[in-house]
Formats: C-alpha cells, sequence, structure tokens
C-alpha cells in the first residue's frame, strides 16, 4: 500500500482534480449561502473543512524551521492582507468612523478576520502550525492537534455565552475567537497532510473506475444524511457540531466531493475548464459574493422579465453572472496579491 501510495502522489504543480474539488466546493458554498433548510443543513456539514482537507493534501512531506515555514504559504498570506485592505477599505467609505477602521484594524492583526476573511488567517495560522509539526513523530502529531482540537472545541461554548460590550472584552473575543478557530481547523488540514499519500492513492484508482468514483460519492452522500436534521454547523461563528462529529462530517462530504472531481474530469471539456477555473478563484468569488458584483445584474434581469426567476434557474443564472465578473476581475487582483506576495517573500 505505501509503494503504491507512493506513485500515486502527483508532480509539482497544479493537480486537476484538486483545481475540480475546489471548484465544487465554491459552488456549494454559493448555493449554501442562497438556500435554506435541508440543503443549507447538508452543504454546511462539509462545505468548509472541505478547503482545508484540501489545502492540507497540498502539503509536501519536508521538516521546516519556525523561520522558513512562514515562506511556503506566503502567497496564503499576501491574499489575506490584499483583502484585508479591500475590505477595510470598503468599510471605511460606508461609515467614515476611526473606530471602524481600528476595529477593522485589530481584527486584521488578530487574524480574526475581517467577515469571509477569518478563514484565511486561520488557515493560515494552521498550515503554518502544521509544517512545524511534520518534525515531530505520527503519534505526537496526533496527540497535540486532537489535544488542541478538544479545548478549542470546549472554549468555544464558553467563548459564545461571554458579553463583549467593553473595549478589553471585544479585543479579548478577537484573539480568543482566532485562536479558537484555527485550532478547529488545524485538524483538518493535519488529516488531508496526515493521509495524502492514501488520498492519492486512492484517487489514482478512481481515474480508472467511473463505478469506484460513483460508489465513494453515493456512499459519502448516505453518510452524511443522517445528520442534516441536526445542529447547523458554522465555523465562522464557532457554531461547531457535537464533539468529533463535525470531523466525520467533514471528512466523508470532502470524500464525496473528491470522487465527484474525478468523474467531472472525465466530464465534457467545458464542465472541466469551468471547475478548474473556479477552483483557482475562489477567494475572488467568496469576496464577488460579498460585494454582491452581480447582484445589480441579476435584479436588472428579473426587472426586464417582469417576474422572479424560478430558484434553480436563478441560482444558474446569479452564477453564471458572479464567474463573469471574475473572469474579467482575476487578472487584476491577481496582480495586486502578486506584488504584496514578493514584498512578503523578501520579509520571510
Amino acid at each position: 500500500m505505501e509503494a503504491a501510495a507512493k506513485t500515486a502522489l502527483p508532480p509539482k504543480g497544479r493537480i486537476e482534480e484538486i483545481d475540480i474539488a475546489k471548484g465544487l466546493g465554491i459552488l456549494c458554498v454559493l448555493l449554501g449561502h442562497r438556500s435554506e433548510g435541508a440543503v443549507m443543513a447538508f452543504l454546511y456539514l462539509f462545505h468548509m473543512p472541505l478547503f482545508f482537507v484540501l489545502s492540507g493534501l497540498l502539503i509536501r512531506d519536508e521538516e521546516l524551521s519556525l523561520r522558513k515555514a512562514p515562506g511556503k504559504d506566503a502567497k496564503l498570506l499576501a491574499a489575506y492582507v490584499f483583502y484585508s485592505a479591500v475590505f477595510l477599505l470598503f468599510r471605511c467609505i460606508r461609515s467614515l468612523k476611526a473606530l471602524t477602521l481600528l476595529e477593522g484594524l485589530a481584527s486584521t492583526v488578530s487574524f480574526f478576520g475581517i467577515d469571509i476573511l477569518w478563514f484565511l488567517g486561520s488557515l493560515f495560522l494552521a498550515k503554518l502550525a502544521v509544517r512545524l509539526l511534520k518534525k515531530r513523530d505520527a503519534a505526537v502529531q496526533a496527540v497535540v492537534v486532537f489535544g488542541v482540537y478538544a479545548v478549542c472545541f470546549f472554549a468555544s461554548r464558553l467563548l459564545l455565552s461571554l458579553r463583549y460590550e467593553s473595549m478589553p472584552m471585544k479585543l479579548l473575543r478577537l484573539f480568543s475567537w482566532s485562536a479558537v478557530r484555527t485550532g478547529v481547523v488545524l485538524v483538518f488540514v493535519w488529516l488531508g497532510c496526515f493521509f495524502r499519500k492514501s488520498v492519492f492513492a486512492f484517487l489514482e484508482k478512481c481515474r480508472g473506475s467511473v463505478p469506484l468514483c460513483a460508489g465513494a460519492a453515493a456512499v459519502s452522500f448516505l453518510c452524511l444524511l443522517p445528520f442534516v436534521k441536526g445542529k447547523m454547523i458554522d465555523y465562522h461563528l464557532l457554531e461547531n457540531g457535537p464533539f468529533l462529529l463535525d470531523i466525520f462530517t467533514g471528512c466523508c462530504g470532502t470524500a464525496m466531493i473528491l470522487a465527484l472531481s474525478v468523474l467531472a474530469g472525465k466530464g465534457a471539456a467545458f464542465l472541466r475548464r469551468y471547475l478548474a477555473f473556479a477552483g483557482k478563484s475562489t477567494l475572488h468569488f467568496m469576496a464577488s459574493e460579498f460585494f454582491k458584483l452581480s447582484v445589480p445584474l441579476y435584479l436588472a434581469l428579473e426587472q426586464a422579465l417582469g417576474a422572479p426567476l424560478y430558484k434553480p434557474v436563478g441560482f444558474i443564472v446569479y452564477t453564471a453572472l458572479l464567474s463573469a465578473a471574475v473572469r474579467l476581475l482575476a487578472p487584476l487582483l491577481d496582480r495586486g496579491i502578486g506584488q504584496i506576495e514578493k514584498g512578503l517573500r523578501r520579509l520571510l
């Protein structure tokens, strides 16, 4: 099994199935934000852990010092800095108050993150921790990761019960919530990294067997169904599922999406290219969704038709408009992030 796994490891560079899986993931995020009831509850079981596990899969087998480890994720940190500046500027334009600027800066520096950027800050810190832990034995890694997860899981219950009215308490909230989120994200990133060889070996087998792909996706889907009516999971608000259950549902959802990504890779060229593009631009999609770039055109279309669009059709139209906006803005956004990344690499 170990030898097979080694041959299955991909070369350096982009991996089509991972890009497609991220593309499917961002569609799940968009659909989750525009749905309700069972559909929303189902997607929230795994749509964020999916990105964390996929990030762990891309961490290679190398031991790094504390000095060199941050440089490995300079692009991720650059994206966090770039979009934090954009979001902060947007907030200051909407509310010309010094407090708004101070709160935004505190959120950024603490890695609490402004709105949707929470996951970028937590992911950067979690990946940094995983890279440093790779110096240790697997058993030590597991004890540390799951120990941190357990502490953070129960700490989240305490943090949700506190009141944050005074400024010191608000600052405490930023740093403590950031630490707890990072501890929860850490377990998914570590699992992706730890089972990297086995996952790529499985993907290698799936490439040659459509029934295996379909069967894996179906089994994972069925494993998720019993938990749809349970507590809503929202890592942004520290609303985790029951202890360890969110890890199970997150991993099941990731397995389902990875199996579907292999099937999509065998599909029409247009679908494959679109999902890969969406996967490479996941952050741009989330930011464009936050700024509601496609909403004016969508509303104008409904007004021209004289009636609201049927929900499935409306989602397709909305996603198409959002994709067009991202396609148009991506080169400019990537250039801005690239400039910050160069500066960070010189510092790190």
